[in-house]
């Protein structure tokens, strides 16, 4: 059965650009098409609606007022201009936000997550389980002013270039300065579980918390993101999901 979508957009060009992605997808249904969220209320409590996408920046009820306001809620997919909403949209638990202009191949992103979510197109497998036990169990030593450190896999969160040095930041509020080039390091790392996202950072993709445009939050702190290494990052986001530990 085809899941049942809904349309808030209150600009026609948006409108247009919306319907003729969900009208590519055959998992979809687009049930209505409205320009403000106050139309749309009666339709949502009409029928269910499984995904919602809708904009945030409307007249008379915003996109997270709407949100709000809904005591069963869809799924929620945000198609806006504007990023500086995206921390407080994804306290929502919404899917996905998606920064206008945006592709097709990253609406398909946003709604292949939305369907697993719904358990409409099943999850995609969890790592091996020896990759499992290589992140959880595995470590290797750092060299720390000529001294070498262990350091577990599971305890790194992020690491950065840093002159002809890499600063390693880790779960136990370390900050690690090793003597090693980054691409010496980074080919140390399991790849099943470390995501390269800019020229000058590589992540562990399980304490990754949420990707925002051009940045991810780890931990509380941003990371920008390369655009060159943007695609590649929400591929291995959505293959990775929540199967990991």
């Amino acid at each position: 059965m085809p899941c049942k979508c809904l349309i808030i957009e209150d600009e026609l060009p948006a409108q247009e650009v919306l319907q003729h992605y969900i009208d590519r997808l055959p998992a979809l249904e687009l049930v209505g098409c409205y320009s403000s969220a106050v139309e749309a209320i009666a339709e949502l409590h009409r029928q269910p609606i499984d995904l919602l996408f809708t904009d945030i920046q409307m007249p008379e009820l915003s996109g997270l007022q709407l949100v709000r306001s809904l005591a069963r809620p869809p799924k929620i997919i945000f198609t806006t201009a504007f990023s500086e909403h995206a921390v407080e949209a994804f306290d929502l638990g919404v899917v996905d936000y998606l920064c206008k202009p945006f592709s097709f191949d990253r609406f398909l992103l946003a709604v292949n997550r939305a369907l697993v979510s719904l358990g409409t197109l099943p999850p995609p497998p969890p790592p091996a389980d020896q990759e499992l036990i290589s992140w959880r169990e595995g470590f290797l030593f750092l060299k720390v002013n000529k001294r070498q450190v262990k350091v577990s896999f599971s305890d790194i969160l992020y690491a950065e270039a840093f002159g002809n040095y890499v600063k390693v930041h880790t779960q136990s509020q370390r900050m690690l300065l090793i003597t090693e080039t980054f691409a010496g390091f980074t080919s140390l790392l399991p790849e099943a579980f470390f995501v390269r996202v800019h020229k000058s950072y590589i992540v562990a993709l399980p304490v990754i918390q949420q990707l925002d445009g051009g940045r991810i939050f780890v931990n509380g702190l941003q990371i920008p993101v390369g655009v060159t290494y943007r695609r590649a990052l929400e591929n291995r986001l959505l293959s990775f999901g929540k199967m990991a530990p």
